[in-house]
């Protein structure tokens, strides 16, 4: 999918603009100095956002993008990133981790190459969903099995935020009283779709809840400065997630 792509007609388009400005608002509000690692950079929409930029991709071609070849540039997995103990500044992420596999994996590879003090920022497509990967928003019925006709039938109600509030926020309380230092992460397993009928989070192959996120990273001691009390946290939707790791931590 990244054959033959540029970065400079991409940066004209709309495509995470309104993130690369945060991050660019963010960098200069924190006086971050770098390096900056963003994981799944795709083809470095990022790169002029932060100092000492590095890129990480999983896709090599990506990485030869049109315009991207004066950053520092790494093919690598999320899993098993390529870089040292607490060798980042600033450690940020949009729209990947829901597809990584053995996500929990990921989220300890960060914690590790992330410096004492240094700041994370998360954007996955959080809370990615079985019934989006098997693309019942937009099969017709008769293509659906039982169980998938009456999952399109409520989506109405599936997709309300009074539903979300109702499903979500028991979860959520039990899995806050039950923490613990080091917390481990949540998250469901999906089967990507990988075919022509395309829609947006049908290849993801984790669903990861944000509070869940927030957690796991809360219990290792980080300071979470987007959403600085629990009631906040019990409530994040769709949000950026920006944490602070303790200064004192010397993973």
């Amino acid at each position: 999918m990244y054959a033959g792509r540029s970065r400079i007609d991409e940066l004209e388009t709309p495509y995470l603009r309104d993130e690369r400005r945060f991050m660019a608002a963010f960098a200069e509000q924190r006086s971050l100095e770098g390096p900056c690692l963003e994981i799944g950079c795709g083809t470095g929409l990022f790169a002029e956002t932060v100092p000492q930029y590095i890129g990480l991709e999983y896709a090599l071609e990506s990485l030869f993008a049109q315009g991207f070849e004066p950053f520092t540039r790494l093919c690598g997995d999320a899993r098993r990133l390529p870089l040292a103990d607490s060798s980042m500044e600033c450690v940020f992420s949009f729209n990947t981790l829901e597809h990584v596999p053995e996500l929990e994996r990921a989220f300890e590879e960060i914690d590790r190459v992330l410096k004492p003090g240094g700041m994370l920022v998360l954007k996955p497509a959080w809370h990615c969903t079985k019934y989006t990967t098997e693309l019942i928003p937009v099969l017709p019925y008769r293509e659906l099995k039982t169980r998938q006709k009456v999952t399109k039938a409520l989506l109405p109600i599936i997709r309300s935020k009074l539903y979300k509030l109702l499903t979500w926020t028991p979860w959520r309380i039990q899995r806050r009283l039950m923490q613990r230092p080091n917390n481990p992460l949540h998250w469901g397993r999906l089967t990507p779709y990988h075919g022509k009928a395309w829609i947006s989070d049908a290849d993801a192959t984790s669903s990861i809840d944000c509070h869940e996120g927030i957690l796991y990273f809360t219990s290792r001691g980080y300071v979470c400065h987007s959403h600085p009390t629990a009631f906040r946290q019990l409530l994040a939707g769709h949000d950026v997630v920006v944490l602070e790791k303790p200064a004192g931590n010397g993973n």
